[in-house]
């Protein structure tokens, strides 16, 4: 009664760089789903459900899905709200086979091979989410999400210039994204202890960030950051 279809495909989508916990040793992959927050899919009906109810509204809503998809294995909008439905309640397994399957039907759907990429990146499998990534870059260069998510990917792979080159093209487009800002600040300082750059860098993140825990953290390493330019200079 209360699923909204559009919704969760749409919350499924995810830029890897929102979901990174930021520590002063730099970008650390978040152990915890990538996927949107359940509670960020759903309606406000269904906020107050326990954690047990939650579960039991998914697997029905999943059980209904597959029992659709039974008489119609082709049904590429099914099998897009089921895999996401997988991905949000923890079943990687099951919603990377799907995102495949989609993939496999509907070869251009850029959400799936991002979500699917998403999926990799959780589990470390970089190089296969990097290839999904690309795949999208291919057919949409100025797709956003996909270039941040590959500048993260390298950043993850040490790859310092190529994930500075992917950044900077976002800037180019959005000169205000937040999250390119933010990552680019950790790929000056971390990649690159280039502290003063980073410094701007993790401001301008902060200033259009405004508020939270992020912001919070980011004024905490830019602090850091200033101490070891005042190091570097008195030395």
């Amino acid at each position: 009664m209360f699923f909204n279809r559009n919704r969760l495909k749409k919350q499924a989508r995810v830029v890897f760089i929102v979901l990174a916990v930021v520590l002063s040793a730099g970008l650390i992959l978040s152990s915890i789903q990538w996927a949107a927050a359940p509670s960020k899919t759903i309606s406000s009906s269904q906020q107050g459900m326990t954690k047990e109810e939650m579960e039991k509204y998914f697997q029905e809503k999943i059980d209904e899905l597959e029992d659709k998809l039974k008489e119609n294995a082709g049904d590429t909008e099914t099998l897009s709200e089921l895999a996401a439905l997988y991905m949000i309640s923890g079943k990687v397994e099951k919603a990377i086979t799907s995102y495949k399957k989609l993939i496999e039907l509907a070869p251009d759907n850029a959400d799936a091979r991002l979500n699917l990429a998403s999926l990799y990146f959780n589990k470390k499998e970089f190089s296969k989410a990097e290839d999904q990534i690309k795949k999208v870059l291919e057919k949409q260069p100025g797709n956003i999400d996909a270039r941040l998510n590959l500048a993260t990917i390298y950043f993850y792979n040490n790859k310092y210039e190529q994930a500075e080159e992917q950044v900077k093209q976002v800037l180019d487009k959005e000169k205000d994204n937040t999250s390119a800002h933010q990552l680019y600040a950790y790929i000056l300082a971390n990649g690159k202890e280039d502290y003063k750059t980073a410094v701007e860098e993790i401001e301008k993140f902060i200033e259009l960030a405004k508020e939270g825990p992020a912001v919070d953290r980011a004024k905490e390493v830019r602090d850091e950051w200033k101490k070891k330019i005042e190091e570097k200079d008195n030395k």
